[in-house]
């Protein structure tokens, strides 16, 4: 409870900021010019695939701060936006589009994808001279990779707008995802939709004018903040290591959408500065009654709001630094996956989700608060939710589901930040593996996976200033007099 009297004083606090007269907004139209698009794609996973990129012809280039979050083998080109593409920036923040007429970005290079389809249709794949064809009233959905083919060789998933510090309009680690026509072209058109890579795209803006806005209106009541889960989905692969099939090791990911639900913006700090969310992605199964943990991640640090309105209007919108009130944010599936911001889960306290720079798993010596790891040297399952081959091959009886959990200082409202899916689990050939999501739409069931399982679930406080603990039973009566219990005991939030 002290804990809870001390979050409520900073509430208070904060408060008197919000009672201020309103703050008129200041609104700009930017016109979207040239930038850079970078698409990154594992060889190995790519192998698994039955692809492999080739002959690749870059004409633009990353720095080495550009590209650390980057996974695989990236490949950058220049970026030229059609005409008339003009953005609305709101407080430093993307606002939307100035028009929602759908326009297009050209990309000078490419690269081919070489295919060993097995269906007598193998042929090269040529991604060159593409397009990103961007439908605004769309949103997030209206963004297409064209290269010139009946279809495209890629779809892509989770591609939100976002504006940096310095006016940049961002397209951060979207998914790449493999289409129907890549599918049957390799021969494998059960591999439609699985994940392939990331696609990452920056696009410089001009400022065209300044437009009249009324004041922000602000509450006069206490801020709080308060974060959902809003959505949960795409598990995927994402890497392998180990022999022949079965005796390897998979790198899971998924996709996590965070909704800022409270009154309150949201601190979005990029490691190494302190204060931004983490999130938390397990895996379960659930077989002869007994519920299992399979295979969790490391702590995915947060490091950049997007400013969507997946959940609910975006009041606020964001250069990065904050989630605004009513905005989402999301992470695809190889954005949660990127090593570079993956750290130890025992650093992070779940029940207040603060964490400490220095001496962290991203700060060697000297101890100093500075970024020492950059996501470099790890195999392809390090830190993503490693699961053994085996534990994924007992057959029928066996039920998979995963969980996703943000982590957030201060949130006043914590029972909403986790929720879970099931999926489907099959091995079609070779070393591939495919991820179905039970269910329509992203947003997950509420709460953790182990209030749905056994008979009896408690839920215990472990001390005053420290998180809860849920204990689920399962009994079964054996005859004679004699029980069968199986218990589950989860962590829902002790440090």
């Amino acid at each position: 409870m002290l804990t809870c009297f001390r979050s409520v004083a900073a509430i208070l606090a904060v408060g008197v900021v919000f009672a201020a007269s309103p703050a008129r907004a200041d609104v700009q139209v930017r016109r979207v010019s040239g930038g850079v698009t970078t698409i990154a794609l594992d060889a190995d996973h790519l192998a698994r695939l039955g692809l492999a990129a080739a002959h690749a012809r870059e004409t633009a280039s990353l720095d080495d701060a550009e590209g650390r979050h980057l996974s695989g083998t990236a490949y950058s080109f220049v970026t030229e936006s059609g005409p008339g593409a003009s953005i609305r920036v709101k407080d430093g923040g993307f606002a939307g589009f100035v028009s929602g007429e759908p326009f297009s970005m050209t990309h000078a290079g490419g690269f081919a994808l070489a295919s060993n389809g097995t269906n007598g249709a193998a042929r090269p794949v040529f991604v060159y001279d593409f397009q990103v064809e961007i439908d605004p009233a769309r949103g997030s959905d209206g963004v297409r990779l064209s290269a010139g083919q009946d279809a495209a060789p890629f779809d892509i998933r989770a591609a939100n707008f976002a504006v940096d510090a310095a006016g940049d309009l961002r397209i951060i680690l979207a998914d790449l995802l493999v289409s129907e026509s890549l599918a049957r072209a390799i021969g494998k058109p059960e591999l439609a939709g699985d994940w392939a890579g990331t696609i990452d795209v920056r696009l410089h803006t001009d400022l065209v004018r300044r437009e009249d806005a009324a004041p922000d209106e602000k509450s006069s009541a206490p801020p709080y903040i308060d974060v959902r889960l809003g959505e949960l989905y795409g598990l995927d692969d994402v890497g392998r290591i180990g022999g022949t099939y079965p005796a390897g090791t998979l790198g899971l990911s998924a996709a996590t959408t965070s909704c800022n639900v409270g009154t309150a913006d949201v601190p979005w700090l990029e490691p190494m500065n302190e204060n931004h969310p983490t999130i938390g992605l397990t895996v379960y199964r659930l077989l002869n009654d007994r519920l299992e943990m399979i295979g969790r991640n490391w702590s995915k640090h947060g490091f950049f709001a997007l400013s969507s309105s997946q959940c609910t209007p975006c009041q606020h919108p964001s250069n990065g630094t904050f989630l605004g009130i009513g905005c989402s944010d999301t992470y695809s599936v190889g954005n949660n996956a990127s090593q570079y911001y993956l750290g130890r889960r025992e650093e992070v306290n779940p029940f207040t989700g603060a964490w400490t720079c220095l001496g962290s798993y991203f700060d060697a010596t000297p101890v100093d608060c500075d970024r020492d790891f950059f996501g470099g040297g790890l195999n392809q399952v390090a830190h993503r939710i490693e699961i053994p081959e085996t534990e994924l091959l007992l057959g029928v009886g066996a039920t998979y589901y995963y969980e996703g959990c943000y982590y957030v200082r201060e949130d006043l409202v914590w029972g909403n930040n986790v929720g879970w899916r099931q999926v489907n689990v099959s091995h079609p050939s070779g070393n591939t593996w495919t991820f179905s999501t039970v269910g329509s739409g992203l947003a997950p069931n509420p709460g953790p996976v182990v209030l749905t399982w056994g008979d009896v679930q408690d839920t215990e406080s472990v001390a005053s200033d420290d998180g809860e603990v849920i204990l689920s039973t399962k009994v079964t009566d054996l005859g004679g007099g004699q029980w069968h219990y199986e218990y589950a005991f989860y962590n829902r939030s002790s440090h």
